[in-house]
């Protein structure tokens, strides 16, 4: 079965412990979603941590607010020296349905994919959207990678839990007056969390054909999230109002 890494409270994504990080697999590096708050710190960090490696971003900057050129999380590549796709991992283009991750890697190997690319915002109640966006971009990414034979880490969520909301709770449920478990996963509260469990559940076909990681984010913080505006971290908005 895929490896399933909760990751609590953090100040910046770390590379997972369940990743090979030897150079020899760290050359060819595709990242989608890597504009985003946690794509962004990570593939400055690789950057930072292998200066060797070709890295590509994948985002299709859906998240930039127009109404403020500060909010705009192209902001939060500067620095970055490799190259970027604006494109939604879930789309295909041509009457052959093809991904332009196919022609640009056609001659090139890829060994590490980050998939982080999806719909983040718990609000949206649009489903079809959501699933559309988060499971099928996921599958066609998984997809990708049986055929470069690369290792894939990817981007759950704590959402997958669900659980009885408890007084104080944030809205939408999730908030526990227990401890969770493993056995309490698969009862999300929102779509979200349904089309992240369609991902846990997805990523078990490929048992056996490909390395995959998965990480169930919980609270992250940190730099590079003020572009989220309302669905910033509550540590991001609450150090606004001081």
């Amino acid at each position: 079965a895929p490896e399933i890494s909760p990751s609590g409270r953090a100040q910046g994504p770390l590379l997972p412990t369940a990743v090979d990080t030897r150079h020899s697999v760290m050359k060819n590096i595709l990242i989608t979603g890597g504009a985003g708050f946690i794509g962004s710190n990570l593939t400055l960090e690789i950057q930072n941590r292998f200066p060797d490696a070709r890295i590509l971003v994948m985002d299709d900057f859906r998240n930039s607010r127009s109404a403020s050129q500060s909010a705009s999380s192209f902001k939060n590549l500067l620095g970055f020296k490799g190259d970027v796709l604006a494109f939604n991992a879930a789309e295909r283009v041509g009457v052959e349905h093809v991904s332009p991750l196919e022609e640009i890697f056609k001659d090139r190997p890829v060994d590490t994919i980050f998939h982080l690319a999806s719909i983040t915002d718990t609000t949206v109640l649009d489903e079809k959207k959501m699933m559309f966006d988060n499971v099928e971009g996921f599958r066609n990414i998984l997809g990708f990678a049986l055929e470069k034979k690369a290792d894939v880490v990817y981007a759950s969520s704590a959402a997958v839990y669900g659980g009885r909301a408890v007084p104080g709770g944030r809205a939408g449920g999730g908030s526990q007056d227990k401890p969770m478990k493993e056995e309490d996963a698969g009862k999300p509260n929102n779509i979200y969390g349904f089309s992240k469990w369609v991902m846990d559940q997805l990523a078990e076909t490929f048992e056996g054909k490909l390395k995959v990681v998965g990480i169930r984010y919980f609270n992250v913080f940190g730099p590079r999230e003020s572009f989220k505006g309302a669905a910033a971290s509550m540590i991001y908005q609450l150090a606004q109002q001081m």
